[in-house]
């Protein structure tokens, strides 16, 4: 993936996908790309077929909207091991209006959220959990979308820097004047 997850930003984990010619005895030799390595490191390896299949993660975790507000939020989508299957995403605990189905190709998707509270019971913020469905080899796959906000790195780049949750309501306001209310 091109994201930057989490608070370690340099990329190191590798990824080689190939396809041998022919049976055979073959050698693959491993470097720490760091320079580090030792007696108290340790490294995993899987060798197998491709298992594909997706994360997709919030650039903000919290979204504060009037009761009845509709805000967008957007989702990166990373695609592993050749996944290309249609994604749709639903929410509990909030009300997903609109479009909520990412193309097969797509690594991006934005989201509408309403806050289904009302102006005489404005809530203060609560969880969303937000999940990302989608079908593999004629089985149901059901993801949590994991919470984060962006965040700018040296005026560069950006990293998405998970959060425990995400939530979703009224942080402050009063209602409108009574004349100016939208029924």
């Amino acid at each position: 993936s091109t994201l930057n997850i989490g608070l370690c930003l340099q990329q190191v984990d590798p990824y080689l996908a190939v396809t041998l010619p022919a049976s055979g005895d073959y050698r693959l030799e491993l470097f720490d790309r760091t320079g580090g390595g030792g007696a108290d490191w340790q490294y995993r390896m899987r060798i197998g077929p491709p298992r594909p299949d997706f994360e997709a993660y919030t650039t903000v975790s919290m979204l504060s909207l009037p009761p009845g507000g509709v805000g967008k939020i957007k989702l990166h989508i990373v695609r592993l091991d050749g996944f290309q299957g249609e994604i749709r995403f639903r929410a509990e605990g909030a009300e997903l209006v609109g479009d909520r189905t990412a193309a097969a190709d797509a690594t991006e998707i934005e989201l509408q959220l309403k806050n289904t509270a009302t102006w005489a019971k404005a809530l203060p913020p609560g969880v969303v959990r937000l999940f990302g469905e989608t079908v593999m080899d004629g089985k149901k796959l059901e993801k949590e979308v994991i919470p984060c906000d962006e965040y700018m790195q040296a005026f560069a780049y950006t990293h998405l820097l998970p959060a425990e949750e995400f939530r979703l309501g009224t942080l402050r306001g009063e209602p409108p004047a009574k004349g100016n209310r939208k029924k």
